[in-house]
């Protein structure tokens, strides 16, 4: 249904907590108040028409969506819709859940709603439209789209992967920064014990056949449970080079933050666009 186009860039800045700000579509206002652990929450329906937002850049946006069911006939269901931001391609977002027991709706008592799914995006700077649009075949779906408000500062722990691979270094100004490769299909994978926020820098490998331009997919899992999809746009970088690879240009660095609670957490990092190499690093950011 959807072109494969990622249109959204990460801003590079400060780092966020959990603090935001519910966004209302400015075309729709089919709400759907849901009741979780005894409380409320306002999400909205993206079923058969498109729901837009206007936006003013920079802002770093995060999505929850549910897909809604009337009956539970399968323990995960799979779900989908499309992001455009101003005119451009739709970019398809892929979607399953299982469905929860916890979840209820004053509208619809009887129906059935999924755990949530979280995208997370940032918008450049200026004026702009994001438009969710529906999947014509899905079931319906419900979002939440929030704006991060607040910021915080901490002290960071650079983190090792558990890999055998050495760190590649990415040279910039006359210093050099430990960076480790990720290729689809062979994911990262960290251990973290404690809370915290989880920052990863990565940088993609530019190939000759690339553009001055391209898109890519980070995702980070905490055992099998997917903590976020990261959507970036990158440009070359013509202040740093790659050690042992001549062949590729790196890109400017983009970098996605998550929130850890205390325990023990076993994290993946994978990349999900093939064709596409990425050079990552990590820290625990802790007050």
């Amino acid at each position: 249904m959807f072109r494969k186009t990622i249109v959204l860039s990460l801003i590079m800045g400060s780092l966020v907590t959990l603090s935001a700000e519910l966004l209302k579509p400015v075309d729709s206002d089919q709400r759907e108040i849901l009741t979780i652990a005894g409380k409320r929450w306002t999400y909205y329906t993206l079923y058969r028409e498109a729901v837009s937002f206007e936006i003013t850049g920079p802002m770093r946006l995060k999505m929850y969506s549910r897909v809604t069911s009337p009956t539970k006939t399968a323990e995960y269901v799979a779900f989908g819709f499309g992001i455009q931001v101003d005119k451009q391609d739709a970019y398809a977002v892929t979607h399953k859940q299982k469905l929860s027991n916890g979840v209820k709706s004053q509208q619809h008592p009887n129906h059935f709603y999924s755990h949530a799914a979280k995208d997370f995006f940032t918008v450049p700077e200026g004026q702009h439209t994001i438009k969710l649009v529906p999947n014509p075949e899905g079931e319906p779906v419900i979002i939440r789209v929030l704006e991060d408000l607040t910021s915080s500062a901490g002290k960071k722990l650079r983190l090792v992967p558990l890999v055998k691979q050495d760190p590649v270094k990415i040279r910039v100004a006359g210093s050099a920064l430990s960076y480790y490769e990720l290729t689809p299909g062979e994911d990262l994978q960290l251990s973290v014990n404690g809370a915290g926020t989880l920052e990863t820098v990565s940088r993609l490998g530019f190939e000759n056949w690339m553009g001055t331009e391209q898109d890519y997919r980070i995702q980070v899992w905490d055992g099998g449970k997917l903590l976020g999809t990261y959507y970036f746009t990158s440009d070359r970088s013509d202040q740093s080079e790659i050690d042992g690879h001549k062949e590729l240009v790196p890109g400017k660095w983009r970098s996605c933050r998550i929130s850890l609670p205390a325990g023990n957490h076993k994290l993946k990092i994978r990349l999900l666009d093939k064709e596409r190499q990425a050079f990552v690093r990590f820290a625990l950011i802790t007050k």
